[in-house]
C-alpha cells in the first residue's frame, strides 16, 4: 500500500487538483491522508478507494511527523510513505521512484536553487515504512548548514538531512528540471515528475529572495521594501499560474511546463519590483497589474 500524506491550510482549492493528479499517476492502490486546518468538511473531495481526514494545527514539520506516526502504527514495513506538499502534485508516472523506495532508498526533492539547500524537502518524498522507522524519520528544523552566501540556516527537513549524513545513508535527490524567468524557486518541476508551486499557503518569501535583497540593497529598510514587493508580485503570479493549472488535465501539465506555455505572457518576478521602489525614500509606486492569465487548452 502507498500512503500519501499531505497538509492543507485554510484553502481547499488545491485538494481536487492534487487528487486528480494522484489518481492519474499512481498506478497502485493508495490511501490519501490529508491534514486539514481551517477547511470545511464539505469542501474536501474523496479518493475513490480511501481518504483519511486528520484535523491538525501547528507547523508543517509537526503535522507531517504526526501523520507519519498515525500511518506507520498500522502499516506494513513494505508499505510506502509519500510526503507531498499541499501545493505539489505529480506530473508524470511515479513507478520508478516507488521502485527505488521499495529497495530502501529515500527519494526526495532537493532545492539547490533555494540558495543551495542540501536537505530532502517534503514537497515530495517517497520512502518505505521500514526505512522511515529505521532512521527515526523527522521533518523538524534544527541542524544548520551554510547557504550560498555563507550564512548559517535551517529549514524543514534539517533533522532528516543530519540523520542521513551522520549514518552515511545515501538518498536520491530529485532536482529541478524546468526553469523559467518568473522566479528561481517557485513554480518548479523536479525530475520531470513533480510540480511544486511553492508558498501557496503563506506570503511567498524565499531565502533566494533574501540573498538577492542583500546583493541589491545595503539598508535593512530598502531590503524589506524590495522583499515585500517581490513577495506581492510572486503571489500575483501564483494566482495566475494556479488558474492555468486548474484548467489543465494532469497528463498535460508537464508538457505545458516544459514548452513554457504554462508561464508564457506572465511578467518576471524579480526585475519588476525593482522598478517599483521609490527613489530617495519616497513612496513606492503601486504594483502594475499582471496580464496573461488565459491561454487556450
Amino acid at each position: 500500500m502507498i500512503h500519501v500524506l499531505s497538509a492543507h491550510l485554510q484553502s481547499a482549492r488545491w485538494l481536487s487538483l492534487q487528487l486528480r493528479a494522484l489518481e492519474e499517476f499512481i498506478r497502485a492502490p493508495f490511501q490519501l491522508v490529508w491534514s486539514i486546518e481551517d477547511i470545511r468538511e464539505e469542501e474536501i473531495p474523496r479518493h475513490k478507494a480511501s481518504t483519511r481526514i486528520v484535523p491538525q494545527c501547528g507547523d508543517q514539520a509537526g503535522k507531517l511527523n504526526a501523520l507519519a506516526q498515525l500511518v506507520i502504527a498500522d502499516a506494513r514495513a513494505a508499505d510506502l510513505l509519500v510526503f507531498l506538499d499541499g501545493d505539489a502534485l505529480p506530473v508524470g508516472p511515479l513507478d520508478g521512484v516507488f521502485d527505488l523506495a521499495r529497495r530502501g532508498r529515500l527519494v526526495a526533492v532537493r532545492r539547490d536553487e533555494n540558495d543551495g539547500d542540501p536537505q530532502p524537502h517534503p514537497s515530495f518524498c517517497a520512502v518505505s515504512v521500514r526505512q522511515w522507522r529505521a532512521i527515526g524519520g523527522n521533518w523538524e528544523v534544527g541542524p544548520h548548514w551554510r547557504d550560498g552566501t555563507g550564512a548559517a540556516v535551517t529549514d524543514v527537513g534539517a533533522r532528516l538531512w543530519a540523520t542521513l549524513r551522520e549514518r552515511r545513508i545515501e538518498w536520491t535527490p530529485l532536482l529541478r528540471t524546468v526553469h523559467h524567468s518568473l522566479h528561481p524557486v517557485w513554480f518548479g518541476v523536479y525530475a520531470n515528475i513533480v510540480y511544486h508551486h511553492g508558498a501557496a499557503f503563506r506570503f511567498p518569501r524565499s531565502r533566494a529572495d533574501a540573498a538577492q535583497s542583500r546583493l541589491r540593497h545595503r539598508g535593512e529598510a530598502e531590503r524589506e521594501d524590495w522583499l515585500r514587493h517581490v513577495g506581492t508580485h510572486s503571489r500575483e503570479l501564483g494566482e495566475l499560474v494556479y488558474a492555468r493549472l486548474a484548467r489543465l488535465e494532469p497528463h498535460s501539465i508537464l508538457s505545458r511546463c516544459r514548452d513554457g506555455s504554462l508561464f508564457a505572457g506572465l511578467s518576471t518576478a524579480l526585475r519588476e519590483p525593482e522598478r517599483r521602489l521609490a527613489p530617495e525614500g519616497g513612496n513606492p509606486t503601486p504594483p502594475a497589474p499582471v496580464v496573461g492569465a488565459e491561454f487556450d487548452e
